[in-house]
């Protein structure tokens, strides 16, 4: 795992320093698969991010990602109710 750690962190060093907290943010926030607050925090320790600022980070992240899934899931029912579709 070491290996994989500092080859992560080679790659990545230059965006996570550019961008740090709120590249967390945007990352935690988009509600795809393996983005989310266990691959954010992984982030944030591999990185070395401050841990009070990242719990913070990662906790508007989730909170974000679960606004975008809600008002999805609330207009979907609503267009197919729309075109008459009973689910």
């Amino acid at each position: 795992m070491d290996w994989l750690f500092a080859r992560t962190r080679k790659r990545a060093n230059s965006k996570i320093i550019k961008y740090e907290y709120l590249g967390l943010l945007i990352f935690v926030a988009l509600p795809i698969p393996f983005t989310g607050g266990w691959t954010g925090a992984l982030i944030a320790y591999l990185f070395g991010l401050k841990f009070s600022k990242s719990l913070l980070t990662i906790f508007i992240g989730v909170v974000i990602a679960a606004l975008i899934m809600v008002v999805v899931t609330l207009y979907v029912g609503w267009l197919l109710s729309y075109l008459g579709i009973n689910v």
